[in-house]
């Protein structure tokens, strides 16, 4: 029963439409950027009415699902967002393309995530081609076999380092990944002795055009204008993400991944919105471990709040030194780094 809280993640996915047909197209982000953090504080993590499971694999069999889903639902509410555009002011574009790329970043580039992991091809295809509609296509080359190699080293766009704000970190990640996954693609395919054809960068990234070329098609200049902006704000917020995930943690090359290089978080509610994605320590520990399976590590440098307070702390550089750096320096002053274990705490 406790894999139930998961299907929370799916009304971000029509929170956007509901509210836009209510007349009242700002609540999403009043809840996601305002109710929420406020929510995540109060019920903390695992609350005691959150009975664990008695097996972290016995739910499996459906909760595998509810990533999937969020793809069919995504599409089916940018297409939507598409067709409204030139019925909108500039000032209402703009906060449905907000309300749309929250929905979009924060469920489905998470959901893309979890599902690049997974072996099957249904997933990895619906990761693709989910990461395809906010344009981010690469993020599927570059997360996998750059981001969970390269963790918590200089050579890491992913990783943000001490004293960077984020506005200079998205600059450094948004070039740093993409040129990655590029360089990771010519090797595959020299290696296999593929053409450029069979480039999965420029294959997604063509995918995405070819979106973008079809808003503009359907609905003129505020189609493009609205899938652009969504698309932006998506990525924009994971690369927010990214930042907050390792900020300032540093591993040498050669060095094993142990939990000390991530920033670990248990809050129940933002957990339940992001399939897991704040049990992050246990996540690089056992990259092949699904959502729902993953466990709250306290041995990791533990965030102070859940992602959906961090978010908006990352964003007011100032406000994000005062809380990290004593944070981070108590963290740089424990115990040396030990290689990451089979520990943790079941959900």
């Amino acid at each position: 029963m406790n894999g139930l809280r998961f299907l929370l993640a799916l009304l971000l996915i029509i929170g956007p439409w509901h509210w836009f047909q209510k007349g009242l197209p700002w609540m999403t982000l009043l809840l996601v950027y305002a109710v929420l953090p406020l929510l995540d504080a109060l019920i903390g993590p695992r609350p005691s009415w959150s009975a664990p499971a008695a097996s972290t694999n016995v739910q499996r069999s459906w909760v595998a699902w509810l990533p999937r889903v969020t793809v069919p639902g995504l599409y089916a509410l940018v297409i939507w967002g598409v067709s409204v555009a030139p019925e909108l002011s500039p000032a209402a574009l703009l906060l449905l393309a907000a309300s749309v790329g929250t929905a979009t970043g924060g469920i489905g580039i998470t959901a893309a995530h979890e599902m690049g992991h997974r072996p099957g091809r249904l997933d990895r295809g619906l990761a693709q081609i989910g990461l395809a509609l906010v344009g981010y296509g690469h993020f599927y080359i570059e997360h996998n076999r750059g981001h969970h190699v390269r963790i918590g080293t200089r050579d890491d766009p992913a990783t943000a380092r001490f004293g960077e704000n984020v506005y200079a970190f998205w600059v450094r990640s948004l070039y740093g990944s993409f040129a990655h996954a590029l360089k990771l693609e010519v090797m595959r395919r020299e290696h296999r002795g593929l053409s450029v054809l069979h480039d999965r960068v420029w294959q997604l990234t063509a995918l995405s055009a070819a979106y973008a070329a079809l808003a503009c098609v359907l609905a003129g200049w505020a189609g493009l204008v609205f899938w652009v902006l969504q698309a932006l704000i998506a990525v924009l917020l994971l690369e927010t993400t990214n930042y907050l995930e390792h900020y300032g943690l540093t591993r040498e090359r050669g060095q094993p991944v142990a939990h000390a290089h991530s920033w670990d978080g248990d809050q129940w509610l933002s957990n339940a919105f992001l399939f897991n994605l704040e049990r992050h320590a246990d996540h690089h520990a056992h990259p092949e471990r699904p959502f729902e399976a993953l466990r709250a590590t306290p041995a990791a440098p533990q965030l102070p709040f859940g992602y959906a307070t961090m978010v908006l702390l990352a964003w007011v550089p100032p406000l994000w030194r005062a809380v990290m750096h004593p944070r981070l320096a108590k963290v740089q002053t424990a115990a040396s780094v030990t290689p990451a274990v089979n520990g943790g705490v079941a959900d």
